[in-house]
């Protein structure tokens, strides 16, 4: 749980495994408002994802991409980032 009350949960890629609407709108249902996406943009793509963010946006869900490298660590950068979206000191 965040400062602000948010909660966290984490999931694998939407869309890899059912329909990217079916997963969206599932997460939808479980109460979630925004999606912040670790995946690069050649993970999405590879994995026939090409438009995650728009539909994410068209189904009314948030979203934030902030992806990291597989087989990598967060950078300063994205700590400092996720800090400030996720309200958190």
């Amino acid at each position: 749980t965040t400062q602000a009350g948010g909660q966290i949960g984490l999931t694998r890629c939407p869309g890899t495994d059912s329909p990217l609407n079916t997963d969206l709108s599932r997460l939808l249902e479980m109460g979630a408002d925004l999606l912040i996406s670790l995946t690069t943009e050649t993970e999405l793509r590879h994995a026939g994802l090409p438009g995650f963010a728009d539909q994410c946006r068209e189904l009314g869900l948030g979203h934030y991409h902030l992806p990291i490298d597989d087989m990598s660590t967060p950078s300063a950068k994205f700590i400092a980032t996720w800090k400030r979206w996720v309200d958190i000191e």
